[in-house]
């Protein structure tokens, strides 16, 4: 989930104005310039830049009730809220580090932005700052992706697994069982062809933007390995993304595009718009995450909404495993109030905050504290695979690197101006070309490989 601009220069145009308006809005909060009082008391202005109500409906109402009440706990601390778009988290993020300005609490997607953020030294130890009685309350699988070198560098937020969901009374009008959705490839293309009969489009999707690129290349990779281990080893050089294993990927996307699974107007949708097929009942079939899903049922009823794994669990047992990942928050380094944050990072943590994402968005924390009261099947199936068996998702353990070419594959996939062969060589290439020029990079990912991919195996 990263934004690419075309050439050097805009993107350092883009990266500037969005530093300017970041600091601009943050200004808006409070000119008085206060830190920690000696005697250990709060105080001064803490700025939080965050992200996510277009994923997570009533994340916004949310941030602003926990940031209230944290204020009436906490006279002296004023936490100012900056909310980030899609387009501008990543630069405005970019461009504080480069500046060494910026906020005292950052958002992370749990992508390689993040984990070059962390390698690089980029962000503060939690450790000391929250406790290791808080830490502790973290999900293992998510202090395991955030741990680096013994120390944990963000908290979990809310999980953003991806199930995939589908309209139960438009696969019955299609003449198909609204209980059982498909498990293989096969049953995926020949559900999508009575659906396509039906009048319905079979998968919603929106190329617009680019983002939804990742997600059929993040399902349909986990059809050709075993585990996690098996994709590091090919992004790590280990193997070669020629491999069958991985183009399979490609034949895939392409099989579903030549099959019509997708509506005409795929590319001039925006990733959400495209999704949002499925709520307004055009389209039958989605892959958001997980608080969209709650939020889904919440407006269509209980009965109307079903989730499945990946339809491919006769080729891998990876497949027949739910891809989870959570987004994060951290305190950079450059931070001037970090004890003042990581208490409102300590504080979004505690079980009445939990239980309020979940009541507001449909959204889990990344924590030991909640238990969440789902609305219906598909929210409880997706709360119960994300506890009991899911793995991190292949591309939240992937580099930054991934998406200079998963990005322009799919899109010319889609649009049937590349091969699965062509796509798989170009994968290759541009992977070699960034393992030449980012070693210590990569022996990094190599390091970390251990701790993330324990649980896909």
């Amino acid at each position: 989930m990263s934004s690419r601009p075309g050439t050097a220069s805009v993107r350092w145009m883009l990266a500037v104005l969005c530093l300017m308006s970041a600091f601009a809005l943050a200004a808006c909060g409070d000119d008085e310039e206060s830190t920690a009082a000696g005697d250990g008391q709060l105080s001064g202005t803490v700025d939080f830049w965050w992200w996510g109500e277009e994923e997570a409906p009533g994340l916004e109402k949310w941030v602003k009730d926990t940031a209230k009440a944290f204020e009436q706990a906490n006279p002296d601390v004023k936490i100012n809220l900056v909310e980030q778009s899609n387009s501008n988290l990543v630069q405005s993020s970019q461009s504080a580090q480069a500046a060494q300005k910026g906020p005292d609490i950052q958002f992370y997607w749990p992508v390689g932005w993040f984990q070059e953020d962390m390698f690089n030294g980029a962000l503060e130890p939690l450790d000391d700052l929250l406790g290791e009685e808080e830490i502790d309350h973290f999900l293992p699988a998510a202090r395991d992706y955030a741990t680096w070198k013994g120390a944990t560098y963000a908290a979990p937020m809310y999980s953003i697994g991806n199930p995939w969901v589908y309209r139960k009374d438009l696969f019955r009008k299609a003449g198909l069982a609204p209980e059982k959705p498909p498990t293989t490839f096969d049953e995926l293309l020949a559900a999508g062809k009575k659906l396509k009969a039906a009048g319905f489009t079979p998968i919603a999707a929106g190329m617009k933007d680019q983002f939804y690129a990742d997600w059929p290349w993040m399902f349909f990779q986990a059809c050709g390995v075993e585990n996690a281990d098996e994709w590091f080893d090919a992004f790590l050089g280990k193997r070669s993304l020629e491999e069958p294993e991985f183009r399979q990927t490609w034949d895939k996307i392409k099989q579903t595009q030549d099959a019509g699974m997708y509506a005409d107007n795929l590319f001039d949708l925006t990733l959400y718009e495209g999704f949002d097929e499925l709520l307004n009942g055009k389209a039958a079939i989605a892959t958001p995450v997980a608080p969209t899903v709650v939020a889904w049922e919440r407006q269509l009823g209980s009965d109307k909404l079903g989730a499945f794994l990946t339809p491919c669990q006769d080729e891998s047992p990876l497949a027949a495993k739910y891809p989870n990942a959570w987004h994060y928050v951290a305190i950079p380094t450059f931070a001037e109030q970090k004890e003042e944050a990581a208490e409102f990072i300590k504080f979004m943590q505690a079980p009445k905050q939990t239980a309020a994402l979940y009541r507001d968005a449909g959204a889990e924390l990344g924590n030991d504290r909640g238990s969440p009261k789902p609305d219906g099947e598909a929210s409880r199936q997706i709360l119960d695979w994300g506890r009991n068996d899911s793995y991190i998702a292949l591309y939240y353990s992937s580099p930054p690197t991934v998406d200079e070419w998963i990005w322009p594959n799919v899109s010319k996939l889609l649009q049937g101006d590349m091969t699965p062969a062509e796509a798989a060589q170009v994968s290759e290439e541009t992977n070699g070309r960034w393992l030449e020029r980012n070693k210590r990079i990569a022996d990094n990912f190599g390091e970390w490989q251990g701790q993330v991919t324990e649980s896909s195996r």
